[in-house]
């Protein structure tokens, strides 16, 4: 894992106030939370007591509760009751989870994958998709392959006519002229122009010009993808890690 980033890990409506959500994310198990002004809260789901999920107990107020002893633990990961000792008892410091820095934005949640720091970079998200002319619906399709490798698949043309010969890769356009690729911050933008084999050599990307019209693809440092199929669809993926 590229550490330091921000990370799509979720969608926003997957938090539900009042419950507790138990997800597997970067090789960590995770719970999640809305607080009651509903920011999504995240720390490790195992108490610190007896290592019990924490996500198969209880949300109270800001906090979840352990579902073995009632330990209650805040959006930082402090436990702040421990009911054997009494509701006023003092907690000692060193009473304290593991938790995780997120964000909730464009219909999703990030999370930090790094060292803390007093200010954090900008969340990554795709130009134009948050256009309220548009609809959309969502699904799941674990993948057995590391992020990259999927993420480095998505930007190959190359297999486009092999693979996708009855879909995006229809027209048995095998060659592969460039392609034309920039990278503006952490935003690359790929245009594809593969064409039918005549016995022609295929153009360098340095003989091309960037063509007047959007992507095909488009890359968003670190999880972030979009293929852009024309003005009325597109399809989005958010590639996260289930395990590091």
């Amino acid at each position: 894992m590229i550490r330091n980033q921000w990370y799509v890990i979720l969608e926003s409506r997957e938090v539900k106030p009042g419950r507790l959500l138990g997800v597997r994310r970067m090789g960590r198990d995770l719970v999640l939370w809305r607080e009651r002004k509903g920011t999504v809260s995240c720390m490790s789901d195992h108490c610190i007591h007896r290592g019990v999920a924490l996500s198969v107990g209880k949300v109270k107020g800001d906090c979840v509760e352990c579902p073995f002893h009632g330990l209650q633990y805040d959006g930082r990961g402090r436990v702040t009751v421990i009911p054997a000792n009494g509701k006023d008892a003092a907690v000692p410091a060193t009473f304290q989870g593991e938790a995780f820095v997120v964000r909730e934005a464009h219909g999703y949640i990030y999370l930090w994958w790094g060292e803390p720091r007093e200010e954090y970079p900008e969340l990554p998200f795709i130009p134009g998709l948050d256009d309220t002319r548009l609809t959309y619906g969502t699904w799941r399709d674990p993948w057995n392959a590391y992020y990259t490798r999927a993420i480095e698949n998505q930007l190959d043309v190359v297999h486009l006519p092999f693979v996708h010969y009855n879909t995006i890769g229809a027209g048995n356009k095998t060659v592969v002229n460039g392609p034309v690729a920039r990278l503006d911050g952490n935003i690359l933008r790929i245009w594809v122009d593969n064409e039918k084999d005549h016995g022609q050599i295929p153009r360098r990307p340095d003989e091309m010009q960037v063509p007047e019209r959007d992507a095909q693809l488009t890359f968003v440092f670190p999880n972030l993808w979009q293929n852009n199929l024309g003005p009325n669809a597109r399809i989005t993926a958010a590639f996260v890690c289930v395990d590091e």
